[in-house]
Protein backbone atom coordinates (compact mmCIF):
# COMPACT_ATOMS: atom_id res chain seq x y z
CA UNK A 1 0.00 0.00 0.00
CA UNK A 2 0.97 3.41 -0.79
CA UNK A 3 2.27 5.66 2.18
CA UNK A 4 0.99 8.79 2.88
CA UNK A 5 0.86 11.24 6.42
CA UNK A 6 -1.80 13.36 5.95
CA UNK A 7 -1.11 16.59 8.36
CA UNK A 8 -2.62 17.63 11.77
CA UNK A 9 -4.21 20.58 9.82
CA UNK A 10 -5.70 18.60 7.31
CA UNK A 11 -7.08 16.11 9.98
CA UNK A 12 -8.14 19.20 12.16
CA UNK A 13 -10.08 21.06 8.74
CA UNK A 14 -11.85 17.59 7.74
CA UNK A 15 -12.98 17.36 11.50
CA UNK A 16 -14.18 20.53 11.60
CA UNK A 17 -15.31 21.28 7.90
CA UNK A 18 -16.69 17.66 7.00
CA UNK A 19 -13.96 18.15 4.25
CA UNK A 20 -10.50 18.95 3.47
CA UNK A 21 -7.82 19.20 0.18
CA UNK A 22 -5.15 16.55 -0.65
CA UNK A 23 -3.63 17.68 -3.18
CA UNK A 24 -1.24 15.52 -5.61
CA UNK A 25 -1.69 12.29 -3.39
CA UNK A 26 -2.43 10.24 -6.53
CA UNK A 27 0.58 9.00 -8.36
CA UNK A 28 0.28 9.57 -12.19
CA UNK A 29 0.67 5.41 -11.95
CA UNK A 30 -2.51 4.88 -10.36
CA UNK A 31 -3.96 7.90 -12.68
CA UNK A 32 -2.51 6.07 -15.78
CA UNK A 33 -3.92 2.47 -14.53
CA UNK A 34 -7.41 3.74 -13.66
CA UNK A 35 -7.71 5.66 -17.06
CA UNK A 36 -7.07 2.13 -18.89
CA UNK A 37 -10.01 0.92 -17.01
CA UNK A 38 -12.33 3.40 -17.21
CA UNK A 39 -11.51 3.06 -20.89
CA UNK A 40 -12.26 -0.55 -21.21
CA UNK A 41 -15.49 0.23 -18.80
CA UNK A 42 -16.82 2.23 -21.31
CA UNK A 43 -16.36 0.19 -24.46
CA UNK A 44 -17.53 -2.75 -21.65
CA UNK A 45 -19.77 -1.80 -18.81
CA UNK A 46 -19.66 -4.38 -15.85
CA UNK A 47 -23.31 -5.87 -14.26
CA UNK A 48 -24.08 -2.11 -12.69
CA UNK A 49 -23.88 0.25 -15.55
CA UNK A 50 -25.93 2.99 -15.73
CA UNK A 51 -26.04 5.86 -18.72
CA UNK A 52 -27.58 8.61 -20.34
CA UNK A 53 -27.30 10.43 -23.10
CA UNK A 54 -28.09 14.43 -23.60
CA UNK A 55 -31.36 14.92 -25.35
CA UNK A 56 -29.59 17.08 -27.81
CA UNK A 57 -27.09 14.04 -28.66
CA UNK A 58 -24.06 16.43 -26.78
CA UNK A 59 -22.42 14.43 -24.04
CA UNK A 60 -23.20 11.19 -22.07
CA UNK A 61 -23.06 10.69 -18.31
CA UNK A 62 -21.47 6.52 -17.63
CA UNK A 63 -21.69 5.51 -14.22
CA UNK A 64 -20.88 2.31 -12.83
CA UNK A 65 -21.56 1.09 -9.07
CA UNK A 66 -19.11 -1.20 -7.36
CA UNK A 67 -16.74 -1.40 -10.18
CA UNK A 68 -13.96 -2.44 -8.40
CA UNK A 69 -15.71 -5.89 -7.58
CA UNK A 70 -15.26 -6.70 -11.61
CA UNK A 71 -12.25 -4.98 -12.44
CA UNK A 72 -9.03 -6.02 -11.04
CA UNK A 73 -7.27 -2.31 -11.15
CA UNK A 74 -10.35 -0.59 -9.98
CA UNK A 75 -10.36 -3.24 -6.78
CA UNK A 76 -6.66 -2.37 -6.36
CA UNK A 77 -6.65 1.17 -6.74
CA UNK A 78 -9.78 0.79 -3.14
CA UNK A 79 -7.71 -1.87 -1.73
CA UNK A 80 -3.70 -0.57 -2.33
CA UNK A 81 -3.01 3.16 -3.38
CA UNK A 82 -3.05 5.71 -0.97
CA UNK A 83 -7.11 5.80 -0.26
CA UNK A 84 -7.81 3.25 2.63
CA UNK A 85 -4.88 5.11 4.71
CA UNK A 86 -6.02 8.29 4.45
CA UNK A 87 -9.36 7.43 4.95
CA UNK A 88 -8.16 5.46 8.07
CA UNK A 89 -6.42 8.37 9.71
CA UNK A 90 -9.31 11.23 8.64
CA UNK A 91 -11.62 8.93 10.02
CA UNK A 92 -9.21 8.18 13.39
CA UNK A 93 -9.82 4.83 12.71
CA UNK A 94 -7.95 1.42 13.33
CA UNK A 95 -9.76 -0.28 10.00
CA UNK A 96 -11.86 0.61 6.71
CA UNK A 97 -14.53 -1.03 4.82
CA UNK A 98 -15.16 -1.19 1.48
CA UNK A 99 -18.86 -1.94 0.36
Amino acid sequence: MDDYRVTEEAKFEYREQGVTVLRNVISQVWLDRLDAAIERDIVSPGPFYHGYNASDGQGRFHGNWRIWENDPDFANYCQHSVLPGIAQQLFASESVNLL
